[in-house]
Protein backbone atom coordinates (compact mmCIF):
# COMPACT_ATOMS: atom_id res chain seq x y z
CA UNK A 1 0.00 0.00 0.00
CA UNK A 2 2.65 2.41 1.14
CA UNK A 3 4.69 1.55 -1.96
CA UNK A 4 2.11 1.95 -4.31
CA UNK A 5 1.27 5.80 -2.67
CA UNK A 6 5.38 6.12 -3.05
CA UNK A 7 4.91 5.15 -6.60
CA UNK A 8 1.91 7.53 -7.78
CA UNK A 9 3.78 10.46 -5.50
CA UNK A 10 6.45 9.79 -8.17
CA UNK A 11 5.02 9.30 -11.26
CA UNK A 12 3.10 13.16 -10.33
CA UNK A 13 6.36 14.71 -9.45
CA UNK A 14 7.97 13.10 -12.28
CA UNK A 15 5.12 14.46 -15.01
CA UNK A 16 4.71 17.73 -13.64
CA UNK A 17 9.19 17.99 -13.61
CA UNK A 18 8.82 17.23 -17.43
CA UNK A 19 6.10 19.33 -17.87
CA UNK A 20 7.77 22.27 -16.78
CA UNK A 21 11.24 20.95 -18.70
CA UNK A 22 9.07 21.39 -21.81
CA UNK A 23 7.33 24.14 -21.57
CA UNK A 24 11.20 25.83 -20.73
CA UNK A 25 12.62 23.99 -23.69
CA UNK A 26 9.65 25.83 -26.23
CA UNK A 27 10.36 28.86 -24.56
CA UNK A 28 14.03 28.83 -26.02
CA UNK A 29 13.63 26.94 -29.03
CA UNK A 30 10.18 28.25 -30.23
CA UNK A 31 10.38 31.64 -32.10
CA UNK A 32 7.99 34.24 -30.96
CA UNK A 33 7.04 35.74 -34.50
CA UNK A 34 5.40 38.99 -35.37
CA UNK A 35 4.04 41.50 -38.12
CA UNK A 36 3.61 44.88 -38.24
CA UNK A 37 1.59 46.29 -41.33
CA UNK A 38 1.19 50.27 -41.34
CA UNK A 39 -0.15 52.75 -43.31
CA UNK A 40 -0.68 56.24 -43.70
CA UNK A 41 -2.31 58.58 -46.49
CA UNK A 42 -5.34 60.52 -44.89
CA UNK A 43 -5.43 58.88 -41.61
CA UNK A 44 -2.84 56.07 -40.00
CA UNK A 45 -4.06 52.63 -40.04
CA UNK A 46 -1.48 50.63 -38.11
CA UNK A 47 -1.68 46.10 -37.15
CA UNK A 48 0.97 44.79 -35.25
CA UNK A 49 0.38 40.51 -34.48
CA UNK A 50 2.60 38.49 -32.43
CA UNK A 51 2.19 34.79 -32.59
CA UNK A 52 3.81 31.51 -30.46
CA UNK A 53 3.77 28.34 -31.47
CA UNK A 54 2.00 27.89 -34.24
CA UNK A 55 -1.16 30.32 -33.08
CA UNK A 56 -0.98 28.42 -29.51
CA UNK A 57 -0.84 32.11 -28.53
CA UNK A 58 -1.81 35.40 -30.32
CA UNK A 59 -1.69 39.32 -29.24
CA UNK A 60 -3.33 41.89 -31.91
CA UNK A 61 -3.43 45.44 -31.63
CA UNK A 62 -5.21 47.38 -33.86
CA UNK A 63 -4.90 51.20 -34.71
CA UNK A 64 -7.58 52.57 -36.73
CA UNK A 65 -8.75 55.87 -35.36
CA UNK A 66 -8.93 53.65 -32.15
CA UNK A 67 -6.80 51.20 -30.46
CA UNK A 68 -8.24 47.61 -30.14
CA UNK A 69 -5.90 45.08 -28.41
CA UNK A 70 -7.55 41.55 -28.36
CA UNK A 71 -5.21 38.28 -27.02
CA UNK A 72 -6.30 34.48 -27.84
CA UNK A 73 -5.56 31.20 -26.78
CA UNK A 74 -5.83 28.08 -29.19
CA UNK A 75 -8.14 30.69 -31.39
CA UNK A 76 -10.43 31.71 -28.25
CA UNK A 77 -10.54 35.10 -26.87
CA UNK A 78 -9.54 35.80 -23.81
CA UNK A 79 -8.72 39.73 -23.80
CA UNK A 80 -10.27 42.35 -25.87
CA UNK A 81 -10.10 46.01 -24.73
CA UNK A 82 -10.69 49.05 -27.07
CA UNK A 83 -9.81 52.56 -26.73
CA UNK A 84 -11.86 55.29 -27.81
CA UNK A 85 -9.42 58.00 -29.75
CA UNK A 86 -9.61 61.36 -30.33
CA UNK A 87 -11.98 64.50 -28.84
CA UNK A 88 -15.81 63.90 -28.26
CA UNK A 89 -17.61 66.42 -29.27
CA UNK A 90 -21.10 64.97 -28.42
CA UNK A 91 -20.29 65.38 -24.77
CA UNK A 92 -19.21 68.75 -24.60
CA UNK A 93 -22.39 69.94 -26.46
CA UNK A 94 -24.40 67.89 -24.09
CA UNK A 95 -22.25 69.61 -20.83
CA UNK A 96 -22.86 73.17 -23.09
CA UNK A 97 -26.70 72.33 -22.71
CA UNK A 98 -26.63 71.64 -19.24
CA UNK A 99 -24.84 74.62 -18.46
CA UNK A 100 -27.47 77.00 -20.14
CA UNK A 101 -30.10 74.84 -18.32
CA UNK A 102 -28.55 76.06 -15.16
CA UNK A 103 -28.03 79.40 -15.89
CA UNK A 104 -31.82 80.03 -16.72
CA UNK A 105 -32.48 78.23 -13.32
CA UNK A 106 -30.57 80.25 -11.30
CA UNK A 107 -31.57 83.84 -13.41
CA UNK A 108 -35.45 82.52 -12.57
CA UNK A 109 -34.63 82.41 -8.80
CA UNK A 110 -33.21 85.45 -8.46
CA UNK A 111 -35.96 87.21 -10.39
CA UNK A 112 -38.76 85.80 -8.01
CA UNK A 113 -36.45 86.75 -4.97
CA UNK A 114 -36.23 90.32 -6.14
CA UNK A 115 -39.55 91.45 -5.24
CA UNK A 116 -39.58 89.84 -1.73
CA UNK A 117 -36.21 91.29 -1.24
CA UNK A 118 -37.81 95.11 -1.65
CA UNK A 119 -41.36 94.45 0.64
CA UNK A 120 -38.72 93.96 3.70
CA UNK A 121 -36.25 96.49 2.66
CA UNK A 122 -39.39 99.01 2.53
CA UNK A 123 -41.17 97.43 5.84
CA UNK A 124 -37.34 97.74 7.44
CA UNK A 125 -37.21 101.73 6.43
CA UNK A 126 -40.73 102.72 7.82
CA UNK A 127 -39.83 100.77 10.95
CA UNK A 128 -36.37 102.73 11.21
CA UNK A 129 -38.01 106.08 10.71
CA UNK A 130 -40.51 105.51 14.07
CA UNK A 131 -37.52 104.76 16.13
CA UNK A 132 -36.31 107.86 15.20
CA UNK A 133 -38.85 110.25 15.78
CA UNK A 134 -39.38 108.26 19.53
CA UNK A 135 -35.75 108.60 20.17
CA UNK A 136 -35.46 112.48 19.46
CA UNK A 137 -38.75 113.30 21.51
CA UNK A 138 -36.71 111.12 24.38
CA UNK A 139 -33.75 113.43 23.84
CA UNK A 140 -35.53 116.81 23.76
CA UNK A 141 -37.40 116.14 26.67
CA UNK A 142 -34.62 114.90 28.80
CA UNK A 143 -31.94 117.50 27.78
CA UNK A 144 -32.79 120.59 29.78
CA UNK A 145 -32.57 119.06 33.51
CA UNK A 146 -29.35 117.09 32.83
CA UNK A 147 -27.11 119.73 31.08
CA UNK A 148 -25.57 121.06 34.03
CA UNK A 149 -24.98 117.98 35.59
CA UNK A 150 -23.45 116.68 32.22
CA UNK A 151 -20.93 119.74 32.21
CA UNK A 152 -20.02 118.59 35.37
CA UNK A 153 -19.11 115.27 34.82
CA UNK A 154 -17.34 115.81 31.56
CA UNK A 155 -15.09 117.94 33.55
CA UNK A 156 -13.90 115.27 36.06
CA UNK A 157 -13.74 112.70 33.50
CA UNK A 158 -11.61 114.53 30.92
CA UNK A 159 -8.96 114.95 33.66
CA UNK A 160 -9.31 111.47 34.63
CA UNK A 161 -8.98 110.79 30.80
CA UNK A 162 -5.95 112.78 30.51
CA UNK A 163 -4.00 110.89 33.18
CA UNK A 164 -4.97 107.49 31.97
CA UNK A 165 -3.73 108.86 28.13
CA UNK A 166 -0.57 109.93 29.78
CA UNK A 167 0.21 106.49 31.66
CA UNK A 168 -0.24 104.60 28.12
CA UNK A 169 1.71 106.94 26.14
CA UNK A 170 4.75 105.50 28.55
CA UNK A 171 4.18 101.99 28.35
CA UNK A 172 3.42 102.29 24.63
CA UNK A 173 6.60 104.13 24.28
CA UNK A 174 8.20 101.52 26.84
CA UNK A 175 7.14 98.17 24.54
CA UNK A 176 8.44 100.24 21.50
CA UNK A 177 11.73 100.41 22.61
CA UNK A 178 11.88 96.71 23.63
CA UNK A 179 10.54 95.28 20.57
CA UNK A 180 13.33 97.67 18.54
CA UNK A 181 16.09 96.49 20.95
CA UNK A 182 14.71 92.67 20.57
CA UNK A 183 15.23 93.19 16.71
CA UNK A 184 18.40 94.29 16.52
CA UNK A 185 19.45 91.85 19.38
CA UNK A 186 18.13 89.19 16.11
CA UNK A 187 20.04 91.30 13.50
CA UNK A 188 23.40 91.41 15.26
CA UNK A 189 23.22 87.57 15.86
CA UNK A 190 22.68 86.65 12.12
CA UNK A 191 25.34 88.76 11.14
CA UNK A 192 27.72 87.39 13.55
CA UNK A 193 26.97 84.13 11.91
CA UNK A 194 27.54 84.83 8.44
CA UNK A 195 31.07 84.30 7.96
CA UNK A 196 30.83 80.68 9.11
CA UNK A 197 28.06 80.02 7.07
CA UNK A 198 29.90 81.57 4.58
CA UNK A 199 32.89 79.85 5.46
CA UNK A 200 31.38 76.67 5.34
CA UNK A 201 29.87 76.62 2.66
CA UNK A 202 32.80 77.61 0.45
CA UNK A 203 34.35 74.58 2.13
CA UNK A 204 32.08 72.37 0.76
CA UNK A 205 31.94 73.58 -2.84
CA UNK A 206 35.71 73.49 -2.71
CA UNK A 207 35.41 69.78 -1.66
CA UNK A 208 32.66 69.15 -4.21
CA UNK A 209 34.90 70.21 -7.10
CA UNK A 210 38.09 68.21 -5.71
CA UNK A 211 35.47 65.10 -5.94
CA UNK A 212 34.45 66.16 -8.93
CA UNK A 213 38.11 66.05 -10.59
CA UNK A 214 39.14 62.72 -8.73
CA UNK A 215 35.89 60.98 -10.58
CA UNK A 216 37.03 62.31 -14.29
CA UNK A 217 40.74 61.59 -13.33
CA UNK A 218 39.75 57.76 -12.21
CA UNK A 219 37.21 57.07 -15.22
CA UNK A 220 39.79 58.70 -17.68
CA UNK A 221 42.38 56.16 -16.04
CA UNK A 222 39.87 53.56 -16.08
CA UNK A 223 39.03 53.78 -20.12
CA UNK A 224 42.23 54.29 -20.82
CA UNK A 225 42.82 50.61 -19.82
CA UNK A 226 43.84 47.30 -22.10
CA UNK A 227 41.03 45.75 -20.58
CA UNK A 228 38.75 47.93 -21.12
CA UNK A 229 38.95 48.66 -24.53
CA UNK A 230 38.85 44.82 -25.09
CA UNK A 231 35.26 45.03 -22.64
CA UNK A 232 33.71 47.50 -24.93
CA UNK A 233 35.09 45.71 -28.00
CA UNK A 234 33.62 42.89 -26.47
CA UNK A 235 29.75 44.19 -25.51
CA UNK A 236 30.04 45.98 -28.80
CA UNK A 237 29.71 42.67 -30.22
CA UNK A 238 26.94 41.05 -28.63
CA UNK A 239 25.08 44.07 -29.09
CA UNK A 240 25.38 43.95 -32.32
CA UNK A 241 24.41 40.30 -32.82
CA UNK A 242 21.28 40.79 -30.75
CA UNK A 243 19.87 43.44 -32.79
CA UNK A 244 20.60 41.50 -36.10
CA UNK A 245 18.70 38.93 -34.40
CA UNK A 246 15.76 41.11 -33.05
CA UNK A 247 15.46 42.93 -36.54
CA UNK A 248 13.08 41.89 -39.14
CA UNK A 249 13.86 38.87 -41.94
CA UNK A 250 11.62 40.60 -44.23
CA UNK A 251 10.84 43.95 -44.69
CA UNK A 252 8.93 46.10 -47.34
CA UNK A 253 8.74 49.85 -47.31
CA UNK A 254 7.01 52.09 -49.95
CA UNK A 255 7.67 55.66 -48.48
CA UNK A 256 7.15 59.20 -49.09
CA UNK A 257 7.90 62.53 -47.94
CA UNK A 258 8.74 65.93 -48.79
CA UNK A 259 9.05 69.07 -47.17
CA UNK A 260 10.02 73.00 -47.99
CA UNK A 261 12.38 72.72 -45.33
CA UNK A 262 15.58 71.54 -45.74
CA UNK A 263 16.52 71.16 -42.40
CA UNK A 264 13.68 68.46 -42.04
CA UNK A 265 14.24 66.48 -44.85
CA UNK A 266 18.43 66.31 -44.35
CA UNK A 267 17.13 64.57 -40.73
CA UNK A 268 15.27 62.13 -43.02
CA UNK A 269 18.13 61.26 -45.00
CA UNK A 270 20.36 60.36 -41.98
CA UNK A 271 17.58 58.51 -40.49
CA UNK A 272 17.40 56.57 -43.40
CA UNK A 273 21.08 55.86 -43.66
CA UNK A 274 20.83 55.00 -39.90
CA UNK A 275 18.14 52.19 -40.50
CA UNK A 276 18.60 50.87 -43.73
CA UNK A 277 21.68 48.84 -43.28
CA UNK A 278 19.15 46.72 -40.68
CA UNK A 279 16.21 46.18 -43.07
CA UNK A 280 16.12 43.80 -45.53
CA UNK A 281 14.05 43.49 -48.54
CA UNK A 282 13.19 45.64 -51.07
CA UNK A 283 12.79 49.21 -49.89
CA UNK A 284 11.07 52.30 -51.77
CA UNK A 285 12.43 55.32 -50.14
CA UNK A 286 11.69 59.03 -52.15
CA UNK A 287 12.28 62.02 -50.21
CA UNK A 288 12.30 65.25 -51.69
CA UNK A 289 11.51 69.43 -51.00
CA UNK A 290 8.18 70.41 -52.63
CA UNK A 291 5.00 70.27 -50.36
CA UNK A 292 4.36 68.74 -47.22
CA UNK A 293 3.40 64.93 -47.83
CA UNK A 294 3.94 62.05 -45.72
CA UNK A 295 2.39 58.88 -47.08
CA UNK A 296 3.58 55.31 -46.76
CA UNK A 297 3.05 51.56 -46.33
CA UNK A 298 5.36 49.41 -44.59
CA UNK A 299 5.23 45.33 -44.12
CA UNK A 300 7.78 43.81 -41.45
CA UNK A 301 8.07 40.08 -40.16
CA UNK A 302 10.73 38.82 -38.03
CA UNK A 303 11.18 36.50 -34.89
CA UNK A 304 12.87 36.24 -31.50
CA UNK A 305 14.30 33.28 -29.95
CA UNK A 306 14.38 33.59 -25.80
CA UNK A 307 16.82 30.85 -25.91
CA UNK A 308 19.29 33.44 -28.15
CA UNK A 309 18.70 36.52 -25.88
CA UNK A 310 19.04 34.25 -22.57
CA UNK A 311 22.46 33.00 -24.18
CA UNK A 312 23.79 36.37 -24.76
CA UNK A 313 23.02 37.55 -21.69
CA UNK A 314 24.61 34.43 -19.58
CA UNK A 315 27.89 35.17 -22.08
CA UNK A 316 27.87 38.84 -21.11
CA UNK A 317 27.06 38.17 -17.04
CA UNK A 318 29.49 35.16 -16.98
CA UNK A 319 32.79 37.20 -18.13
CA UNK A 320 34.81 37.38 -15.91
CA UNK A 321 36.35 40.70 -17.58
CA UNK A 322 33.04 42.23 -17.43
CA UNK A 323 32.49 41.75 -13.92
CA UNK A 324 35.31 43.16 -13.13
CA UNK A 325 34.70 45.95 -15.19
CA UNK A 326 31.44 46.73 -13.52
CA UNK A 327 32.37 46.73 -9.71
CA UNK A 328 35.59 49.17 -11.01
CA UNK A 329 32.08 51.59 -12.52
CA UNK A 330 30.81 51.62 -9.27
CA UNK A 331 34.23 51.91 -7.35
CA UNK A 332 33.65 48.86 -5.52
CA UNK A 333 37.22 47.61 -7.15
CA UNK A 334 39.97 50.18 -7.02
CA UNK A 335 42.72 47.63 -8.14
Amino acid sequence: MILTILKIIGIVLLSIIGLLLVIVLALCFVPFRYKINASKDDSLIANVKITYLLHFISLKAIYDKKLTIEARILGIRVYKKTSEGGHDKGKDEDILEDFDEFEEDSKDKKSSKKPDKEVDASEEANDSATLLESSDTDISSKGDSNDESTIYDSGVEASESADEYSIEDEGSDNKKKNKLFRKLSRLNQKIAVIPSKLESICENIEKKIDDLFDTIAYYECLFSKKGTEYVIQFLKEKLIKLLKHICPRKCKIDFDYSSEDPDKAGKMWEIYGIVMPFLPGKNRINIGFDEEVLRFKIMVKGRIFLGYIGLIGLQILLNKKVKKFIKLLKREDKR
